[in-house]
């Protein structure tokens, strides 16, 4: 399955095997919190509101976004810790919050956002949160 990451632990970390639509996929997820459109607010403001949906700094997603760049064309293995499995996860998940009108979801502007449908990124963080614990690695 496309979707699928394959992850191997060594040690403390996990080793996650990464395909170009996948990392795509996360890079959106990731840069979306950083581009949220909160022109209005002062920067303080904006990392205040990353830290409270990510649990990371502005410097930390964008390190981490880093890694996942457009440009991929082939697989590439990353060293991941828990910790930035936790923020990926949480950045698939809590990205279609940013798309909501009028209380409802907007898959329109939520795909034209990102590139991406919601179900990819669902797909991905349940991949993210049960692969390495139900398969013991």
């Amino acid at each position: 399955m496309r979707l699928r990451v394959q992850f191997t632990r060594d040690g403390e970390e996990f080793i996650a095997r990464v395909r170009p639509y996948q990392a795509d996929v996360i890079h959106r997820a990731l840069t979306v919190f950083l581009d949220d459109g909160s022109d209005g607010d002062d920067g303080q403001d904006r990392d205040t509101a990353l830290a409270v949906r990510l649990g990371a700094s502005r410097e930390t997603v964008q390190a981490l976004a880093g890694h996942f760049a457009t440009g991929w064309t082939e697989s590439r293995e990353l060293r991941l810790t828990v910790d930035e499995l936790h923020l990926l996860h949480s950045a698939l998940t809590g990205a279609p919050v940013l798309f909501l009108e009028r209380g409802l979801f907007s898959e329109k502007a939520f795909h034209e956002a990102t590139g991406s449908y919601r179900e990819h990124f669902d797909e991905l963080a349940l991949n993210f949160a049960n692969y390495p614990h139900r398969h013991g690695s």
